[in-house]
C-alpha cells in the first residue's frame, strides 16, 4: 500500500467526511472511495485527488479514474474551492 501524507489544505467543516487519496494507486482507490461514500449515506464529502504533479508522466491517474468513476455511477460532483483544494479535490 502506497504511503500517506498529510493534507496540506485547511479542514472545513467536511473533517470527518474527506477522503484523502494521496499516495495509493488507481487499483485501490476505487474500492476505497466505493466504501467510503457507501458509508456516509449521501452527505457532502470531499475527495482528495491530487492534481497528478508527482505522477511519473504528470497525468492526474488518480484523478481521471475519480471523475470518471462518479460521472458512470451519476453522482453530482465538483471541484473544491480554493481553500478546500481546487481541482486537486473533488466534493
Amino acid at each position: 500500500m502506497g504511503s500517506r501524507r498529510t493534507n496540506k489544505y485547511p479542514q472545513e467543516v467536511l473533517k470527518n467526511n474527506e477522503l484523502d487519496l494521496h499516495g495509493y494507486r488507481v487499483e485501490e482507490v476505487l474500492g476505497r472511495l466505493n466504501t467510503f461514500l457507501r458509508s456516509r449515506g449521501g452527505q457532502k464529502v470531499r475527495i482528495i485527488v491530487g492534481k497528478g504533479t508527482r505522477s511519473p508522466d504528470g497525468v492526474p491517474s488518480i484523478k481521471l479514474a475519480v471523475e470518471d468513476w462518479l460521472s458512470n455511477k451519476e453522482i453530482v460532483w465538483n471541484y473544491s474551492k480554493i481553500l478546500g483544494g481546487g481541482d486537486g479535490a473533488i466534493e
